[in-house]
């Protein structure tokens, strides 16, 4: 933005754009940590559950993921919140990226410069890769809330999920970490915009992909015959809530049932 001069009339001038910028930006900064904070602070208690907790020996797993009940009621909350907190500073990030990349290609057109805007480029590759990474860790913490997704019939895990989305996502998660590395690498090499939009395809295309798969698997392979092929993981979920809270009889449960 501070590259030349504008030309009005014929004459140059020169504005304090970058000093009003910055402390624009240092307002915006101090606004959004103080909102961040309060709202982490109502999760104060998520954090000392998972903090303070203790693991159990010889602990009943999932048949899934293989993870104890203390994981889902104490440690997903809080990959949740830290996920969804990262997903939420990087998006803001990259949206300020954007306005000066569009700022300073703008400036391009009124402003005698021949150079490309380099800096604003790198740092919009930057951000990318930053909202790439959170979108990656929130689709694989995703997979483990399927444990705790309501159906028709039952709560939990279903033949789709089992054999397309959760294994699906894992490779969408992978293909968004592949993205990041991309838009790292624009980022240090010469920066192109068009770099960071082919960073973004291949999640995209995976995603799609998944989206498709278990669209035509729930629709032709299970709905025809749903209760055979969703009855071993109703059996799977009970079983594996009785042994975790140590119940004989599913009606123990010691939280309405219809939560799962």
């Amino acid at each position: 933005l501070t590259s030349g001069p504008i030309v009005i009339n014929g004459e140059p001038l020169r504005l304090p754009v970058e000093p009003v910028l910055r402390m624009i930006g240092l307002a915006a900064a101090a606004i959004v940590a103080v909102i961040t904070g309060l709202g982490m602070m109502a999760q104060w208690n998520t954090f000392a559950v998972y903090w303070h907790g203790v693991a159990v020996p010889d602990a009943a797993v999932d048949p899934i993921f293989g993870r104890p009940a203390t994981f889902y009621l104490f440690t997903l909350p809080v990959w949740q919140l830290v996920s969804g907190w990262f997903t939420s500073i990087s998006v803001l990030v990259a949206l300020m990226a954007a306005g000066f990349t569009v700022l300073a290609s703008g400036t391009r057109l009124v402003v005698r410069s021949s150079g490309r805007p380099v800096g604003v480029l790198r740092g919009l590759s930057l951000s990318a890769a930053a909202v790439l990474l959170a979108l990656a860790a929130r689709t694989y913490v995703g997979r483990f809330e399927r444990m705790l997704d309501d159906h028709t019939i039952f709560a939990g895990v279903t033949y789709t999920d089992a054999h397309v989305l959760v294994p699906g996502l894992l490779l969408v998660a992978g293909a968004l970490v592949l993205g990041a590395v991309g838009c790292l690498v624009n980022a240090v090499a010469a920066p192109r915009l068009r770099w960071i939009g082919a960073s973004v395809a291949p999640a995209v295309v995976a995603y799609v992909g998944v989206s498709m798969v278990a669209w035509y698997v729930n629709g032709f392979v299970v709905k025809p015959n749903e209760l055979v092929r969703e009855r071993p993981y109703i059996t799977n979920n009970i079983a594996y809530t009785q042994e975790a809270f140590g119940l004989t009889q599913i009606s123990e449960l010691p939280f309405p049932a219809e939560h799962g």
